[in-house]
């Protein structure tokens, strides 16, 4: 069976120089009435050896064409598991049947926006029992996209609104790290989601613009540095001022598993002096616990790369402190390179680095490096080690 598709010009063209795309089946060398593929491209632009045009949507043409001769051939496969007679009109017809049936009910109008749709996430993850931290987050989220939709004229947009086109440019346009750009596609692509499920939309553009790991892998970017990488670390001696700074900052994260917001607020007080171990007592400001108590605790007891940061400085009130995380994390990018370390580094792979160490290296169970890091449970450790 051979497929072509080619536009329709003459008459057919319209005053933009669009022009609808026709296919043809054949069968043996016998041919079908041709038929529209329900597609409009500019003619001129069009590549029939490689099925797209050269304009700007020339990805969504060409999947959109897969798609269609996928559907096809899957026909003509079942025509002849059925031993049933096959012709190109047979094709045809049966191609019709399916798109008739397949049809989607219209969206029913609504006047929800899109920042709607955001708050109501919000508001549902809060009755669910998540922290105040995480509406905070969830509104920036919000507000990158929503920003952008209002700079290219979008005011209120609803998510009927929102294209493939205008997600394109956000990507292309955005100011900030990857990882935040992945968020915010992520909180988009489920309130789009929701939107699907409520009826107002009947595709979910944003789908296919975020990877997703396979389930049986485990992403390089959620573990922590391995023992050898730390002493890769801890061995570096061609490092400026406030790069060493910044080293001997993870290193004291990792040997106490801080988070940054936490570190900042430390006092010699907080650490406690029980047998040969030093215990680092400290109330978390980010995790908000859901049962009886307000605040999560960790009772850290601190690792070696910890113990010689703070023998270098005499004590805690000397440590380095950095005003943001981000000051520290571009200033770790560059010692990443030095050390040859391909990861990166971050605070917040501190903190992981220590569930690493903890569990993989020094053999303690996940109970035990929960209660230090001050986790409820131990399922948040599997984004925290190998």
């Amino acid at each position: 069976m051979d497929i072509l598709f080619y536009p329709r010009k003459n008459d057919a063209t319209n005053a933009a120089g669009r022009c609808p795309l026709y296919r043809i089946i054949a069968v043996n060398s016998l041919r079908c009435v041709p038929f529209s593929t329900g597609l409009k491209i500019i003619a001129k632009n069009w590549n029939p050896r490689k099925k797209t045009t050269q304009d700007e949507p020339s990805d969504t043409i060409r999947q959109e064409l897969l798609r269609i001769e996928n559907n096809l051939r899957k026909i003509k496969i079942n025509l002849e598991e059925a031993n049933e007679p096959i012709t190109a009109e047979i094709i045809k017809h049966h191609y019709q049947k399916l798109k008739k049936e397949q049809k989607q009910v219209r969206p029913q109008k609504s006047k929800e926006t899109l920042a709607d749709i955001y708050q109501l996430l919000t508001k549902k993850k809060l009755n669910q029992g998540a922290s105040e931290s995480t509406k905070k987050h969830d509104k920036y989220l919000a507000k990158s996209f929503l920003d952008f939709a209002d700079k290219q004229g979008l005011k209120n947009i609803k998510p009927s609104e929102v294209t493939i086109d205008l997600v394109d440019n956000f990507i292309d346009n955005f100011q900030n790290t990857k990882k935040y750009l992945r968020q915010c596609l992520s909180f988009l692509e489920t309130a789009l989601a929701y939107s699907m499920k409520k009826g107002i939309i009947s595709r979910n553009v944003v789908k296919d613009f975020i990877d997703k790991p396979r389930a049986n892998e485990k992403k390089t970017s959620e573990i922590g540095l391995e023992l050898d990488e730390v002493e890769r670390l801890r061995a570096l001696t061609n490092l400026s001022i406030r790069e060493q700074k910044a080293v001997d900052v993870f290193l004291f994260l990792a040997g106490t598993s801080l988070d940054f917001c936490d570190y900042n607020s430390i006092t010699s007080d907080n650490i406690i002096e029980i047998g040969n171990y030093k215990i680092l007592k400290s109330e978390r400001q980010k995790t908000n616990r859901y049962d009886t108590q307000t605040v999560c605790e960790l009772n850290a007891i601190m690792k070696n790369c910890a113990l010689e940061i703070l023998n270098k400085y005499g004590k805690i009130e000397n440590l380095p402190r950095f005003k943001f995380s981000q000051d520290i994390d571009g200033l770790l990018k560059k010692v990443a390179i030095k050390a040859s370390i391909n990861k990166q580094l971050t605070t917040k792979r501190a903190r992981k680095t220590f569930a690493n160490l903890s569990i993989n290296y020094e053999k303690h169970t996940d109970e035990q490096t929960a209660y230090q890091m001050g986790h409820v449970d131990t399922r948040q450790l599997r984004n925290y080690r190998k």
